[in-house]
């Protein structure tokens, strides 16, 4: 991965961290240029974006509902009239790539020759809705490739494009058909033949990108060159053997000492000195010194033990498969106080990643990276805890308070996060809720980067780096799964009792009315989510789309509640209503599944994923339409299905029951008995037929 690779990704990820941002999902489903904050807070998202020094000279975002703009000039268009409709006429036909080479005439003259990062929005969606757009200037992010006049440089992208070229002549040279057709043979380098003079060709294709870079230099100079740098490097392979000779004796002596003094703490005694008398004091001292060779090796695996329960939390955080049984055992393991309830999250976020990497070395990155370990470990020293770090640009703690006090969890958060203040790159740091279940971690996880977005998107007027707090989340991510749940499963009955416990957990955080307003926007922006999903058309739901405009009248907290929860019960009505016209087909669905799978065990949560709702939906289809309960109408399947077997096969009563779908034979014979009033081997008799 070079220099140009890592703006590219640091320029992606800047698009993916404000392609999330609740606000932007806001504009890109009810597009108006009639919300004044939302618009502006976007717009100065966007301007910081294109000041950040990485290129970037405009940034627009586009909703395809109503083909509005708002762009990193402060300033909003309609689609007819905006001066970069060559960049909406992509993503509108479809033909874009996420990074694509774009030249033209164009009103504005940056824009004839750069390179546009697209993000759809919502992240992962096909592009029907809307998309951010970055415009980078080229010769800006090929500006490291400007080599000297003996290697000229060319670079493509995944579709043959030529995206930079450093010589006219070069480029004229690459679109020769002899030329491309050797660099299709996927030689790495190779002589191309060129009057007057020969070429030497380099080749490679990026990993992260999948661009192709390919140096060209005439041959006469490659070779004049080559001696010179064939001297070089024999020099400097003189100079590596020194060093390496003394590097080698000095790692040899480092493992050598302790190795002595493992060696001499683990010998026995010598035999020719032990007499008969002695034999006795022999034994004695051959047995301490076991005991010290048993030490040696507690301590050993005492030091594996920090990357085993690091292993642990960073499984748990990503939600990977683990029993409540292994969990327990894990804990005990890792035997550091740690309990098996009431455990939170802090994250730390590096702010600008891709200026991070070019700023500091490999060494010093991870110079600093054992930096923060200690500063984070030794703050958190008072309490079990595990720091480790999720990928290559942020870092998560996992803290278990034993008793389960939120106001403690916090405050040791506040205090991590000024013990670290003082290292010499800026690091975003926030925290999550407490949960009593080790399983909820994610929901902490998610909560503390809900926290950072909302800590670098706010419109706050005192920078990031003065506040002494960390920032509160309000949401508790546990709650929003369930209400988003209730939404999916058209349950509109559930929803006011979880919105009561979302406002008492704003209410215990002390959120101020903004805070609630920012969170209920959130919510509502996540069940728009779920409606779409669905496939359910917004357009023709205004209620949905008042709440938008309903807020800004909100007077009180109290007022944003009851808002908020007429808002998703009419969305889990929509839901509701929705489910209710697909109800014949889910009862045949279900019903062809429970009948290719009778001799399987099969759930009420088998037929609700097959069919996308909830479990208690499913029930109550089965009592609307069938007049059964799930449970009565599989066993009655499961009776006829054995009744069948016992008449017309030689199968034992075992053998039917276990073909049938039970899992042993006591089930079967009782539930067979309450069914036909006889047991299974009485009906064989009654009933089979003579073969």
């Amino acid at each position: 991965m070079n220099d140009v690779d890592n703006q590219v990704m640091a320029t992606e990820e800047d698009g993916f961290m404000l392609a999330t941002n609740a606000s932007v999902l806001s504009f890109i489903l009810k597009p108006t240029f009639t919300e004044i904050s939302r618009n502006t807070l976007i717009m100065k998202s966007l301007q910081d974006i294109m000041q950040s020094d990485n290129g970037i000279h405009y940034a627009y975002l586009y909703s395809n509902f109503s083909g509005l703009v708002l762009s990193s000039e402060h300033k909003g268009y309609y689609y007819n009239n905006f001066y970069d409709k060559s960049a909406l006429d992509l993503y509108k036909n479809g033909t874009y790539n996420p990074v694509v080479l774009r030249s033209g005439p164009t009103t504005i003259p940056e824009l004839e020759n750069c390179i546009s990062f697209y993000q759809n929005i919502p992240v992962g969606s096909k592009g029907d809705l809307g998309c951010l757009i970055l415009n980078m200037d080229r010769d800006f992010l090929f500006q490291s490739k400007a080599a000297d006049p003996s290697l000229q440089m060319t670079v493509y992208d995944e579709n043959g494009v030529c995206l930079y070229s450093h010589s006219q002549e070069i480029s004229l040279l690459i679109n020769q058909e002899e030329f491309q057709n050797t660099l299709a043979l996927g030689k790495e380098n190779f002589i191309f033949p060129f009057k007057p003079d020969d070429f030497v060709v380099f080749q490679i294709k990026s990993p992260s990108t999948g661009w192709t870079y390919i140096g060209i230099s005439p041959l006469p100079v490659f070779f004049s060159n080559y001696h010179s740098l064939a001297s070089l490097f024999l020099i400097l392979a003189a100079v590596a053997l020194f060093f390496s000779f003394i590097l080698s004796f000095a790692a040899a002596k480092r493992l050598y000492l302790p190795l002595k003094g493992l060696i001499s703490s683990l010998k026995l005694y010598d035999h020719d000195n032990v007499t008969e008398d002695d034999e006795y004091q022999y034994v004695h001292k051959a047995f301490h010194s076991v005991i010290e060779k048993n030490q040696t090796m507690t301590n050993i695996v005492n030091r594996l033990r920090p990357d085993i329960k690091n292993s642990l939390f960073l499984s748990l955080l990503l939600s990977e498969p683990l029993s409540s049984e292994e969990l327990q055992a894990k804990l005990s393991f890792i035997a550091e106080g740690f309990s098996s309830s009431w455990y939170g999250v802090v994250l730390f976020v590096l702010e600008n990643y891709h200026q991070f990497i070019q700023e500091f070395s490999e060494d010093m990155q991870a110079l600093y990276n054992c930096r923060l370990a200690d500063l984070v470990t030794e703050t958190a020293q008072e309490v079990p805890h595990a720091f480790f770090r999720v990928n290559r640009f942020s870092w998560a703690l996992s803290i278990n308070i034993s008793s389960g006090n939120q106001e403690t969890f916090s405050a040791l958060a506040a205090k991590i996060k000024q013990s670290v203040a003082g290292l010499p790159f800026p690091l975003s740091v926030s925290s999550g809720n407490l949960y009593e279940d080790p399983f909820d971690l994610p929901y902490s996880y998610r909560e503390a980067q809900e926290a950072i977005k909302y800590l670098k998107y706010q419109d706050d007027t005192i920078p990031s780096t003065n506040r002494a707090e960390v920032p509160e989340y309000y949401l508790n991510g546990k709650l929003e799964a369930a209400l988003l749940q209730t939404v999916r499963a058209g349950t509109p009955g559930s929803v006011s009792l979880i919105c009561m416990e979302i406002y008492q957990n704003m209410r215990s955080h002390a959120a101020t009315i903004g805070d609630v307003s920012i969170t209920a926007t959130h919510i509502v922006d996540q069940v728009v989510e779920v409606l779409i999903s669905l496939g359910i058309d917004i357009s023709s739901h205004p209620e949905v789309n008042l709440f938008y405009y309903s807020l800004k009248k909100c007077q009180s907290v109290g007022d944003i509640q009851i808002l908020l929860q007429n808002t998703v019960q009419y969305g889990a009505q929509c839901v509701e209503a929705l489910n209710s016209k697909q109800s014949g087909k889910n009862i045949e669905k279900m019903k062809e599944y429970i009948n290719s799978h009778l001799g399987e065990d099969i759930s009420l949560q088998d037929l609700a994923d097959l069919c996308q709702v909830s479990p208690s939906y499913i029930s109550r289809l089965f009592k609307r339409h069938l007049n059964i309960g799930f449970v009565d109408y599989l066993n009655s399947l499961r009776i006829a299905r054995a009744k069948k077997l016992l008449e017309e096969t030689q199968m034992t009563v075992e053998q039917v029951g276990f073909q049938s779908g039970f899992n042993n034979v006591r089930s079967f014979m009782r539930l067979f008995k309450q069914y036909e009033n006889v047991s299974p081997g009485q009906y064989r008799n009654r009933h089979q037929k003579e073969p």
